[in-house]
This record gives C-alpha cells, sequence and structure tokens, in this order.
C-alpha cells in the first residue's frame, strides 16, 4: 500500500504551482467575461463536463492498475488536485447547463471564472501527472532553504 502523505520537505511544486496559475486564470477570466459582451455557445460547457468525465474514469482506471502493479507514487501525489479539479469542473459545468444564460452578469462571470479555474486545476493535475511519470518531476520542487 503506497504512502499518500505529502512531500513536508518541498515549499513549491508542481500541483502548487498550477493551483495558483489557474486561480489567476479564473480571477482574469471572470473579469474579461464581466468587461465585454462575450456570446460563449452551449457546447463549449458540453465539452467541459464530457471533458471531466472522460478524466474522471481515466484516472480511476490509472489508480485501479496502479494499484494493482504495486506503482503509484506519481499518481498519489497528484490525485488530491485531478480530483479536485475533475468534481469542480463537472459539478459547475452541471450548473452552468442548468441555468439559462442569456446576458453575463457579475453573478454569471464569476461563475464561469470559478469554472475555468477548476478546468486549469484539473489540466495542471493532469500536467503535473505526466512530468512525474516522465520522471521531471524534480525540476519542479523547491526545497525549503536551511
Amino acid at each position: 500500500m503506497s504512502n499518500c502523505s505529502c512531500c513536508c520537505q518541498c515549499r513549491w511544486n508542481c500541483t502548487t504551482i498550477g493551483i495558483i496559475v489557474s486561480i489567476i486564470t479564473g480571477v482574469v477570466g471572470a473579469i474579461l467575461l464581466a468587461t465585454t459582451t462575450p456570446v460563449i455557445p452551449v457546447a463549449i460547457y458540453w465539452g467541459a463536463l464530457v471533458t471531466a468525465l472522460v478524466f474522471l474514469v481515466a484516472v480511476l482506471i490509472a489508480t485501479a492498475i496502479s494499484r494493482l502493479v504495486g506503482t503509484g507514487s506519481c499518481l498519489c501525489d497528484t490525485l488530491p488536485t485531478l480530483l479536485a479539479g475533475i468534481i469542480g469542473t463537472i459539478i459547475l459545468s452541471i450548473v452552468v447547463l442548468v441555468i439559462n444564460i442569456a446576458t453575463i452578469t457579475l453573478p454569471i462571470a464569476i461563475l464561469l471564472g470559478v469554472l475555468i479555474a477548476f478546468i486549469g486545476i484539473m489540466l495542471a493535475g493532469l500536467v503535473c501527472l505526466i512530468t512525474c511519470i516522465a520522471g521531471c518531476n524534480s525540476a519542479f520542487i523547491l526545497t525549503k532553504a536551511d
């Protein structure tokens, strides 16, 4: 059984950087949506929902395979970020699809900005997982100074 505890020796790792960049992207996206009058097709929200569901199935399959093989330290390190992004994207995509968005008001812009942030977190988790599997994870870890 693998240990899924956080690395206490690192201050900034790949997932932390990804989450920060995703939050900044979500805020910028919300500001852009609030200040303009974009027309966002419903297909984009369906695309976000389907992408998140595909990611969820892929993560479930990868988790099952890694448990059978006995590996999975990379998946263990990035799983919380991946699941937070996937579940947040699924929930917010459903919320956005349920409500009728005729005009972009401030609450709708904020909601879409949070959706953009969750999509970014999901993609950041995927990038961190691929980076870890490829063995390039040490480039993203900045250790504490003594």
